[in-house]
């Protein structure tokens, strides 16, 4: 027997047509992004990316995300950040049957004080790995963000 509802209980009609898969939960990393589009960055400071992470099916591995093509003088640094706790949703059923959990990860870039300027934007880019059990996986592209050294004011 199985019965196919909406879990929040707000939609869902007898006319709605579904498409079934059944198969054991496989615990993986979903979709793995960058905030933000581009970053001017000027001699001597910093800027913060957020990486945003999915973790499906109950994946407790960590993700590692690696930052390359950084034009001289850049570095990037792993930072954290507070997160506030945003409460309970009492709508939300049970949220383990159907909820991505997401992760943030914080990646600072700097630019050293006498890091060139450059001409033209550079595209950096971010790559993650997932590391379970001490065994990594292959890399996976996350994004690419154009930057920019700007002389300093």
């Amino acid at each position: 027997l199985l019965e196919i509802r909406d879990i929040t209980s707000r939609n869902g009609d007898p006319d709605f047509h579904y498409r079934l898969l059944v198969r054991r939960q496989i615990p993986h990393v979903g979709a793995v992004w960058i905030t933000g589009d581009r970053v001017n960055l000027r001699q001597g400071n910093a800027h913060k990316l957020t990486v945003m992470m999915q973790q499906e099916e109950g994946y407790s591995g960590e993700i590692a995300i690696s930052v390359e093509d950084l034009p001289q003088g850049l570095h990037a640094w792993t930072a954290s950040d507070y997160n506030p706790e945003t409460g309970i949703n009492p709508d939300e059923g049970f949220k383990e049957r159907f909820l991505t959990v997401t992760r943030e990860a914080e990646i600072i870039l700097y630019a050293d004080a006498d890091a060139p300027p450059t001409p033209s934007p550079r595209k950096v880019r971010f790559s993650w790995r997932s590391i379970l059990d001490g065994k990594t996986s292959l890399p996976h592209a996350a994004g690419e963000k154009l930057v920019m050294v700007l002389a300093a004011e």
